[in-house]
């Protein structure tokens, strides 16, 4: 079985057209399909392409249940058995007769449990981690799978990396961790794999490097932990307000929150749900405009590549404004990228700021009446990230951090919560109420305890996450 994919697999054929008339040899009509989906995520959405014709997705707070589930017209159903799980093939059968209880209440096996909370952190984490040990993580998850060949295409890609990762690697971490987990990993990963012979080679040289470390003792992983990072449990707000205008030249400093739906994961120096990755200034001189915005990143030159700024109108609801971002030229932060635009002044000029992904475009925002979303979601990623990295606190023995970092998460939880059914009484939508009583039954389960840390546990922390947790910010 080599299903696990996150986008097409260019060595399955594409499904065939169940239409009658012959197609156009450019253009191909999509087939119809078919979707189960228990309705808004708690946290969000993560989506996998099990096969061309089948597509599912979970939520963050519980990857080990189907979410949403799509399948085509002229895709047969029983695949899911093969591909997924058995016994999901008679679930989606009841379905589509109107039964959804198996669906709701089936359970992905522990395999793929544990390739989708890898594919979590891949969509939705926002803080700095390590992409390499992250694929290698992919490619033990796909081979236990049964998926060799995703599992060799992947460390083909990260054996100069992680050759690389590995030789610097003892100066930064403690060394138990690199000989306990990612010799673990690699066997992992390895196992009746076909690999190439120059990425055979490079993955016994990563051996070779990770076997002579020995375990330190007691009093030096003490004087280690001293070194773990203080986790930070409050931020200063800041709130973008619009500036006022009185015909003559005016200045405004403002700062805005960035839409995370709408650029690359990992682009932005995300700190927080509450710090604001963009400040700027707003200057109007004869009915004229210009905004200079620096943009916080993790990489400037490929944030510069990636994003657009937009200005954009609440009050007649239209975007206004955009331009390209060029790397900062702050000698004191290397982290930010920034972009000048300028425009007439609108009437009664109230805007909001940000910026986009010029790969996508500007469809994934939300403005206008979706932009209290913008908040709503920053935050529950935030504490979604927060309990993962609690998990990680404990596995490193940190329990403090942890308590500290959960303690968080349940705070930032209840805002949202809060902010939930603010808007559904508002509103009258009962989405917001249901969202708000999923975040609430998924606050319940926030505690030391929720951060499954047993060597099996699919939802365990990921050698990634763990070294994150050592390199501070």
């Amino acid at each position: 079985m080599d299903s696990p994919n996150t986008g097409p697999n260019p060595h399955l054929p594409p499904p065939a057209s169940t239409t009658a008339a012959q197609p156009h040899p450019i253009i191909r009509p999509r087939p119809s399909s078919t979707t189960w989906s228990r309705g808004p995520a708690t946290i969000a959405e993560t989506e996998f392409t099990l096969t061309p014709g089948i597509t599912f997705t979970v939520d963050c707070a519980t990857p080990d249940k189907l979410h949403r589930l799509s399948i085509t017209d002229n895709t047969t159903p029983e695949l899911l058995d093969t591909e997924l799980a058995p016994g999901t093939t008679r679930a989606w059968r009841k379905y589509t007769t109107g039964d959804r209880t198996l669906l709701e209440t089936l359970t992905l096996p522990d395999k793929w449990s544990r390739r989708m909370v890898i594919e979590t952190i891949q969509q939705h984490r926002l803080r700095p981690i390590d992409e390499t040990l992250l694929i290698l993580e992919e490619a033990a998850a796909d081979n236990a799978l049964g998926s060799p060949t995703n599992a060799s295409r992947a460390l083909t890609y990260i054996a100069d990396d992680l050759l690389t990762h590995i030789r610097t690697f003892t100066d930064n971490v403690p060394p138990t961790l690199v000989p306990e987990k990612l010799d673990d990993l690699i066997d992992a990963a390895t196992h009746q794999t076909p690999l190439p012979a120059t990425t055979a080679t490079k993955i016994s040289d990563c051996r070779e490097l990770i076997s002579p470390l020995t375990a330190i003792d007691d009093l030096e992983l003490d004087a280690w932990r001293l070194t773990l990072p203080t986790p930070v449990t409050t931020h200063p707000a800041a709130h973008l307000g619009p500036p006022t205008t009185d015909g003559k030249t005016t200045t405004a400093t403002f700062s805005a929150n960035v839409d995370i739906a709408a650029v690359p994961r990992r682009v932005l120096r995300f700190r927080g749900h509450d710090i604001p990755e963009i400040t700027a200034t707003l200057t109007t001189r004869d009915n004229h405009c210009t905004i200079e915005a620096t943009i916080e990143v993790l990489d400037p030159e490929s944030a510069a590549e990636a994003l657009t700024l937009f200005v954009y109108d609440n009050t007649d609801n239209a975007m206004i404004a955009s331009g390209s971002c060029t790397p900062g030229t702050d000698r004191h932060d290397e982290h930010t990228i920034t972009a000048t635009v300028t425009f007439e002044n609108p009437r009664d000029l109230c805007c909001t700021v940000g910026v986009f992904d010029k790969a996508t475009g500007p469809r994934a925002l939300r403005l206008g009446r979706n932009f209290h979303l913008v908040d709503i979601d920053r935050k529950l990623l935030d504490a979604w990230e927060l309990t993962r990295r609690a998990g990680a606190s404990i596995a490193l023995d940190q329990p403090d951090t942890a308590h500290t970092l959960i303690a968080t998460a349940r705070e930032i939880t209840a805002q949202a919560t809060a902010a939930l059914d603010s808007l559904h009484l508002q509103t009258g939508d009962e989405l917001y109420a249901h969202r708000r009583d999923a975040v609430e039954l998924w606050a319940d389960t926030l505690t030391t305890g929720h951060t499954h840390n047993t060597a099996q546990h699919p939802t365990r922390p990921l050698l990634a996450e763990l070294t994150a947790e050592l390199t501070p910010a």
